[in-house]
């Protein structure tokens, strides 16, 4: 998977319309604004469920994180607002040339002014899920979810030489609960004492006056307090529970702990391992200022990481130590918690604690620390160490010029390169002997035969095989993999030539033809792409549909500009525009037309089917057809492979 540099920044605000009626104000650099509809009722039987998300199911039954997060996500996204934040994503986290990738920042604002909105902002936005991209905002580094109490401010990192010092605040006070922080706290001071890059102090006892006179004395970046939490719905205060001197509980709110890290310019960054710190009040008439976790980031801290319910001492140890090494390798705050996030979400997928961090950020980038990255490794040495940590065999270890597979499942078509995956047993010509045999044997053998590829960083792939075979490869190698592939081309006057992603140039004209779609039956749920690189298709799809009375509501025409011919497409780049150009018009399509299958007839060079394969994770059920050229009979289509 390619390394994510850099972000798109879009942003979501609710707003209150009065009346118990929303809208959502979408907003993304370079794609501008988009006023919706905020499509969820605030009546107690929606809302009630998902507040308390997070609380134990009887029996290890737990609520349905996916149908949350949809939920969700169905509720801010609709109509034109959808499809402007679809456009948005077009090329994020697909491999770029160097290998790396682009990922999506989706930030949440609230006005906590607005008394109709504090119910929105108590929900668990954590669990946002996009059910056609089949993936959840606040894991890992590719889509990162913010949430802003007020619209992010200037926020510039910190210098920082390491080590980064974090200041633990273990509190465990006798007149309450008994919490077996020493164990959390020795393992946690062991983890993150394994990094040299980051120093750890531990207050004994957690008093507040032994916090105030250690914050005065010495210079921390981050603060991070374990202990009892609480929070009072009726008042949306809530509270930490530090101890005194004899032991008992010291309970301190929200706006004194907020004075009390007031005029620490070193300190960028609180967190707070303690139950229900980052909830929000649900009602109308409670303010939000008294939340510990908010309260903190509009007095000013940069950042703030809180609980908005109970975490387990294992998650919260395998959280804290994923997350602090990633700030300490100068990862912007928002990545270091989606990858914490992640990791919770990998060891205990059956649970919801990896959704139960919370972090609010007044940075817009997330960057709150200017540390120094560590050197990268040296490279393997050769071919003989890359199969080493492959587990293949050296022979099958790639060189400079990278290892070629061949594809054949037509014949005779030049040579073999040394490894070859035969799939001509399967077809009879250029018919499969069974119609069952594209999912059955087919498809499994292919992606058998790729699998082990994505462990070499670059190939070059030989096709003698059908088209819809190019984008199935396309579809196992995907985008995300920062591989380097290069497609071996065959030339109309003999010979071939590789073609790469970044060979250009591009032609100085509109890639496609403007054209209208054409619409067959507007109930029906599926669309059909009729694409028309090296001849046109639009007539054989047409035919083809209806005689096969397909539930396809419309045709999308992809015809190349100025006309399609043999040599329409110039090279590997070329192709790659064309992919990239199609699939967003695709992602464009209604909510329910995405719930149907795309169905998609291709003539084109190998390399754009690869291509458009790899950008296809996003696009749904996908039907692919092969035309009979022996027979060559007018909509003479066949069903090949399907996907998704």
């Amino acid at each position: 998977m390619p390394e994510v540099r850099d972000f798109d920044d879009v942003s979501l605000e609710i707003r209150g319309l009065g009346g118990g009626k929303f809208e959502t104000r979408f907003q993304a650099k370079g794609q501008g604004e988009m006023v919706g509809p905020f499509g969820m009722q605030l009546d107690a039987e929606t809302i009630r469920p998902l507040l308390n998300v997070f609380h134990r199911e009887p029996y290890g039954f737990g609520p349905d994180a996916r149908k949350i997060g949809s939920t969700l996500f169905n509720a801010l996204f609709q109509g034109d607002v959808l499809r402007l934040f679809e456009r948005s994503l077009s090329g994020s986290n697909d491999a770029r040339p160097d290998g790396t990738s682009r990922g999506v920042r989706l930030r949440l604002l609230f006005d906590l002014q607005d008394k109709e909105i504090r119910p929105l902002a108590a929900l668990p936005w954590e669990l946002l899920h996009d059910p056609m991209d089949r993936i959840f905002y606040a894991q890992g580094r590719r889509r990162l979810l913010v949430r802003h109490p007020e619209a992010p401010r200037p926020v510039e990192p910190l210098a920082v030489t390491p080590p980064l010092r974090v200041l633990l605040v273990p509190s465990s006070p006798k007149d309450l609960q008994a919490l077996n922080l020493k164990a959390e706290t020795d393992a946690l001071e062991a983890a993150l004492e394994q990094d040299d890059r980051i120093e750890v102090e531990v207050l004994k006892p957690a008093t507040v006056h032994g916090l105030r006179a250690m914050l005065r004395e010495e210079t921390f970046h981050v603060l991070h307090f374990m202990g009892h939490g609480g929070f009072n719905a009726e008042t949306g205060l809530g509270r930490l529970y530090f101890e005194r001197d004899d032991s008992s509980s010291d309970p301190l709110d929200g706006a004194f702990f907020s004075d009390l890290l007031a005029e620490l310019p070193h300190l960028q960054l609180v967190v707070l391992n303690a139950c229900r710190t980052a909830q929000v009040p649900g009602g109308l008439e409670i303010g939000p200022y008294g939340t510990l976790g908010m309260a903190l980031s509009l007095a000013g801290v940069p950042a703030v990481v809180a609980m908005q319910f109970t975490i387990s001492d294992p998650g919260a140890i395998l959280f804290s130590k994923t997350f602090y090494q990633a700030v300490a390798s100068g990862e912007p705050v928002d990545v270091a918690v989606g990858l914490g996030r992640r990791e919770l979400y990998e060891d205990e997928r059956s649970s919801l604690e990896w959704a139960v961090p919370v972090l609010f950020l007044r940075s817009p980038d997330g960057r709150i620390f200017d540390v120094p990255r560590r050197a990268e490794p040296p490279a393997s040495a050769g071919p003989d160490e890359a199969a080493e940590g492959s587990g293949r065999p050296a022979a099958e270890a790639a060189g400079d010029e990278g290892l070629t597979l061949g594809i054949r499942s037509l014949e005779p078509l030049g040579d073999r390169p040394e490894r070859t995956l035969d799939l001509t047993r399967h077809f009879d010509g250029r018919l499969p002997k069974d119609p069952a045999l594209w999912s059955s044997a087919v498809m499994p053998e292919l992606e058998e035969f790729l699998r082990p590829a994505l462990a070499i960083r670059k190939l070059r792939l030989d096709f003698a095989a059908h088209a819809s075979l190019a984008f199935a490869a396309g579809y196992v190698l995907e985008s995300k993999s920062g591989l380097d592939v290069s497609i071996r081309q065959r030339q109309q006057k003999g010979g071939f030539q590789d073609w790469c992603a970044n060979d250009g140039p591009l032609p100085d004209a509109p890639y496609w033809k403007a054209e209208d779609d054409l619409g067959l039956d507007e109930t029906a749920p599926d669309v059909a792409v009729a694409v028309s690189l090296t001849w046109p298709v639009l007539e054989d799809v047409r035919l083809y549909l209806e005689r096969e009375r397909l539930p396809v509501r419309r045709i999308l025409p992809a015809t190349l500009a100025p006309e399609p011919g043999p040599s329409g497409v110039h090279n590997g780049e070329h192709a790659l525009a064309l992919a990239q150009a199609l699939a967003l018009r695709i992602r464009a399509r209604t909510a329910g037309e995405r719930l149907g299958t795309l169905h998609l007839f291709v003539s084109g060079p190998n390399a754009f089917l690869f291509y458009l394969g790899q950008l296809a994770h996003g696009l749904g059920r996908i039907q692919l057809y092969e035309f009979d050229f022996h027979k060559g009979t007018p909509g003479g289509y066949r069903g090949s492979i399907g996907l998704g």
